[in-house]
């Protein structure tokens, strides 16, 4: 599999831009009686080709897997669907967790930008556009 191609075995599919950052190089994969098998492959094709990339898991198939991580070499970073990463991953600065995010927005009423990163200064004093875009 060449750069810029993707790779599909049974429900998992491994598509791999050869871009420097992991949500360039993502790989899905859903339930199936060899979801380990075909994970194990993904894993080894972006490996060898040192590529960062993101595996989402479906819920279901998750359910079967999170003991598994270590076996294939992964890291939890995520859940719903579950998301691992080759490797470690890289060291994020997040001042406000993405459900807090999400809650903040559903629930400020805010109708731009300005009057979101004035509640988000509020909860965490220092965090602005510029520090954090």
């Amino acid at each position: 599999m060449g750069l810029g191609e993707m790779l599909l075995i049974e429900r998992t599919l491994l598509g791999l831009t050869g871009g420097p950052t992991a949500d360039f190089n993502l790989c899905l994969a859903d339930g199936s009686a060899n979801l380990e098998l075909a994970l194990n492959r993904a894993v080894e094709h972006a490996r060898t080709r040192s590529l960062p990339t993101l595996f989402m898991v479906s819920t279901e198939a998750s359910k079967t897997l999170t003991d598994r991580l270590n076996r294939l070499d992964l890291t939890a970073v995520g859940e719903a669907p579950l998301m691992a990463f080759t490797g470690a991953p890289p060291a994020v600065d997040m001042p406000i967790s993405f459900t807090m995010m999400l809650t903040l927005v559903s629930s400020s009423n805010a109708e731009n930008a300005e009057t979101l990163w004035g509640f988000i200064g509020r909860y965490r004093p220092g965090v602005t556009p510029a520090t954090h875009p």
